[in-house]
């Protein structure tokens, strides 16, 4: 086959599951996961900082997730720990810079 031809086979779901390891096959699932959702324009999904769970949450609901998966706490307006009763604007952010061995939080 020519490089520059147009190919339109593709590989069953099944035969996946046959040939790749776990760990791949769970990644391209969460991969599916992902692009449906996005292809779907659903509403008020709210996507765990810690798994990458995603979830449905209406507004009325509220700022924070707590993730079923993993039970972490999200703010769904910045997409930190949650941080309720304050305001994003009001949290300060942590980074840490690595300054010749020593570990320096900004």
């Amino acid at each position: 086959m020519n490089s520059s031809e147009v190919c339109d086979g593709f590989f069953t779901e099944s035969m996946l599951r046959l040939s790749l390891p776990s760990k791949i096959m769970k990644a391209y699932d969460d991969a599916v996961c992902k692009e449906t959702l996005k292809i779907a324009q659903i509403d008020d999904i709210v996507t765990c900082r810690a798994c990458q769970f995603q979830v449905e949450l209406p507004e009325s609901a509220g700022i924070l997730l707590i993730c079923p998966k993993c039970k972490v706490e999200t703010c769904r307006l910045c997409g930190d720990e949650g941080h309720v009763p304050l305001k994003c604007s009001e949290v300060e952010k942590k980074c840490i810079v690595r300054y010749k061995s020593h570990n320096i939080i900004i």
